[in-house]
Order: structure tokens, then sequence, then C-alpha cells
């Protein structure tokens, strides 16, 4: 149907009827995926997002759902690794687009030819198709287990707490982070951002107008951060290779790493203005209203 809470949908139906759409999807895209590093394997590992997304928002009305949550994402581990060494690639394809002709010189090439490399080893790994069959293994289990799926509450007083929660977990990561450059906090917020998107997509019937524009601001966010996520990935991978003649590559990489970052803190302070708590009263007293 929708990932969402429906208008025409009491908000009780929503946690076991979301849950099996994005449980199934993600089987139906595990069961076709030809190879480690194929758009099914990538489908696969955002319905599972979206789903852990979905146990947050509950986890004020369901007893379950950090347990279930955890069983998610581990099952979702299994496939991180052949994919994630095609996105060092594509990251690297991403930076290099935004540099001019002129300034990208051989050490572009031999970059890229280290991640060429790496992805395709990883695409021969004799482990991925049980890496597969694991994570679709712990998938049904906790499909199996939905039917007896019971949040607590009434209406939308069930994914209130859970959608404050979410929302302050994100604006505390940022104040933290200040300005610093730092690459674990910025991943601690990206994750949270994420979260507070995939939460945003839940409860945007509440008031579509306001909240549609909303979602793509922190959609916008959540890539920017995962493109500064990107460039210090990339940069830790050919350091660690320790590839000749690339300081120009590098000096690049950092400054393109640096612009983007500012956009993203700008961006970021505007969003997380307004304390968790609050911006679920807001949202709780629209769908109310409808």
């Amino acid at each position: 149907m929708a990932y969402r809470l429906l208008r025409r949908e009491p908000v009780e139906h929503a946690l076991s009827r979301i849950a099996c759409e994005e449980l199934d999807a993600a089987l139906r895209e595990l069961d076709r995926a030809p190879e480690p590093t194929g758009e099914g394997i990538h489908q696969a590992r955002k319905h599972t997002k979206r789903l852990r997304a979905l146990l947050t928002l509950h986890r004020g009305s369901f007893a379950r759902a950090r347990r279930e949550a955890r069983a998610v994402r581990d099952a979702a581990r299994a496939l991180s690794g052949p994919r994630d060494a095609v996105a060092l690639l594509e990251a690297h394809d991403a930076f290099a687009a935004t540099t001019s002709a002129c300034t990208r010189d051989r050490a572009f090439q031999r970059v890229r030819d280290l991640l060429e490399d790496a992805a395709r080893s990883a695409q021969r790994s004799e482990h991925v198709e049980e890496r597969v069959r694991e994570a679709a293994r712990g998938l049904r289990a906790v499909r199996e287990r939905v039917p007896d799926w019971r949040a607590e509450g009434r209406g939308f007083d069930r994914v209130q707490d859970g959608l404050g929660r979410a929302a302050e977990r994100a604006r505390r990561k940022l104040r933290r982070l200040g300005d610093r450059e730092d690459a674990e906090l910025l991943h601690e917020w990206r994750k949270r951002v994420k979260e507070h998107w995939y939460h945003l997509r839940l409860v945007e019937d509440a008031w579509r107008e306001v909240l549609e524009p909303l979602r793509h601001e922190a959609g916008t966010l959540g890539k920017e951060l995962g493109a500064v996520h990107d460039l210090f990935e990339l940069e830790g991978r050919v350091r660690a290779a320790e590839v000749e003649r690339v300081d120009g590559y590098l000096e690049l990489l950092v400054e393109r790493r640096r612009d983007v970052l500012r956009a993203a803190l700008r961006r970021g302070r505007r969003l997380h203005a307004e304390k968790g708590a609050a911006f679920a009263r807001r949202v709780a007293a629209w769908w109310r209203a409808r």
C-alpha cells in the first residue's frame, strides 16, 4: 500500500501492515538477487532500514520493538560487505563528476582502478550466496512473528513518543558535533537524520503541505551527510592502499568534503531548531485535527 500511516487507517493497524509489506518486499528482492552487488541486494537493504525506522517509531508502545529491530539489523548485516565495495566506487565517480576535466589527472584513474579491483573481488566472493541465504533466513524469522506484534495505546499516542525521541536524538547528535570534522560523530548524526526522514514519511498525512517539504529537507540533508561519509571512507581507503602520486586527488577530496559539510550543517541547524518533544506534539495535534 504505502510506507506511511494512512488517514483512512487506524494507527494500530499500521505496525503490522507496514512491517509485512517491507519484509515481503525485502525477501522478494533477495530471492531475485542475481549477484552480490545487484540491485536486488541494494533494495533489500533499503527495506530493512525502513522497517527498523518503523520499529523505532513504535518503540514507546511496542515492548519488543528494540529486540525486533536488532534482529532485522543482524540479518541485514550479512548483505553489507559486497555492496560497500561498490558504494565506494560510486562515491569516487560522484566526486570525480564534481571536478572539472582540467583538474583531473591520472591519479583519478589510479584510484578508480583500485576500487574496481576491490568491487570485482567482492563479486567473486564465494561466501556471498550464503550471506544472502543467511539474511533471508533472519528476515523470514522476523516475518513469522509479525502477526503476534501488538502495540499499546490509542491512535497517534502509539507513535508520538517515538517520533519525538528520534527527532531529539538527531538534534543532540548535531549539538554534540558542533563544527567539528569528526567522521564518527558525523556518521552517528547521519543515521539519526535518516531515521527522522523515514519517520517524516510515515506521519506525513498529518499535514502533507507542511511535512512534505520538511521531509524533502531531511532527505537532502541525509544525502549530504552520506556524501561526507563516503568521502571520509574514500580518503581512508586511498591512504591505506598507499596509492602513488595522489596528493592532488586527496586535496580536492578534502576540499569537496568540507564544502558539502558546511552546507549540511546549515541545513541541519534549521531542521533541528525545535526540540523533538515539541515537534512531536505539533504533529500529533495536526493528526487529531484531521
